[in-house]
């Protein structure tokens, strides 16, 4: 049985999903089993990061799930439905329970804080995924998303002139974790040790050993196709919704020393993401540039399809 907390999110998603359909009925040709040599994923875990393209991949999990009546580990609080807890690691308390006891979670990718009690709630064999965006970018998004000149009293260029002198971590507010390392914070990585090298460390290794795949924000097409080998999917799963994107007026450029200023000010976040860009520079070398090259012109052609359908899904912001 499917189970959902209905919301607007969810309708959102739903309204998308009846889209996706009209466009699998228009080009049924397109969307014909491909040959796998493997078997679906069906058991996922989706680390939903703040302004990383993450409601887009979220996106793609909600409608799997709906079309194959899986079973979604869906957050027990109201009236943050889209979050598990904005402040605390999770923990499987933060879960609606199942039903009946002897069913399992398939896919739990609503915002929650790592932690490998995210492990202990899925079945064993859960892949783990998530999205990282380079550290500039994400914190020039989030800094005006959470509308943090008005809390900080400092537009983003007079912040990075004196980031200590306005920003002071307040445990109770959810905003004030944007001022600082938000993708560490997502990931867990305690507030004291933003400046303590050896538990960032830690911690990379840590989500190293845990995560099947780091997508980034920047490669979403390369990811998107990493992301559908790793789930033995078909292409129409992986078709994205634009979700949460900003007009581009409304992003503000940076300098070269405020880029600067930002990545030293998100330490942590720029160690994390570093080390992810790495590995994903190894991983599309395995998996080959003309491959890679082809199966992305593949996603493409698929997108098209389905914007001549719906005209909602498009590129990436």
């Amino acid at each position: 049985m499917r189970r959902y907390a209905f919301s607007l999110t969810t309708v959102f998603y739903l309204t998308a999903l009846s889209l996706l359909f009209v466009y699998h009925q228009h080009h049924p040709s397109t969307v014909a089993p491909t040959a796998h040599h493997c078997t679906p994923r069906r058991n996922i875990v989706l680390l939903k990061t703040h302004k990383c393209a993450s409601s887009a991949v979220q996106n793609i999990f909600l409608r799997y799930g709906h079309t194959h009546n899986l079973t979604f580990a869906l957050p027990y609080r109201i009236p943050r439905v889209n979050y598990f807890h904005p402040l605390e690691a999770f923990h499987p308390s933060m879960a609606l329970p199942l039903d009946a006891p002897s069913s399992a979670y398939n896919i739990l990718c609503h915002h929650t804080r790592f932690s490998p009690a995210l492990a202990a709630l899925m079945p064993p064999d859960t892949v783990f995924v998530t999205i990282l965006r380079q550290p500039s970018a994400l914190f020039e998004s989030a800094f005006s998303f959470f509308n943090l000149p008005k809390r900080f009293g400092a537009n983003l260029t007079t912040f990075l002139q004196d980031p200590e002198r306005y920003f002071t971590f307040r445990p109770t507010i959810v905003w004030s974790r944007f001022g600082r390392n938000p993708a560490m914070y997502d990931a867990g990585l305690e507030v004291t040790d933003y400046d303590n090298d050896t538990a960032i460390a830690a911690k990379i290794r840590e989500l190293d050993a845990r995560f099947d795949l780091v997508m980034l924000a920047e490669e979403m097409e390369a990811s998107l196709v990493l992301l559908r080998e790793l789930l033995c999917w078909e292409w129409q799963d992986v078709v994205t919704f634009r979700v949460n994107a900003r007009p581009p007026a409304m992003v503000t450029a940076l300098t070269e020393t405020e880029v600067e200023k930002i990545n030293e000010w998100n330490h942590a976040d720029t160690l994390l993401y570093e080390h992810f860009r790495r590995k994903f520079q190894e991983r599309k070398a395995r998996f080959g540039a003309e491959r890679l090259d082809a199966e992305v012109k593949t996603l493409k052609g698929h997108r098209t399809l389905a914007e001549n359908v719906s005209g909602t899904i498009g590129q990436l912001g």
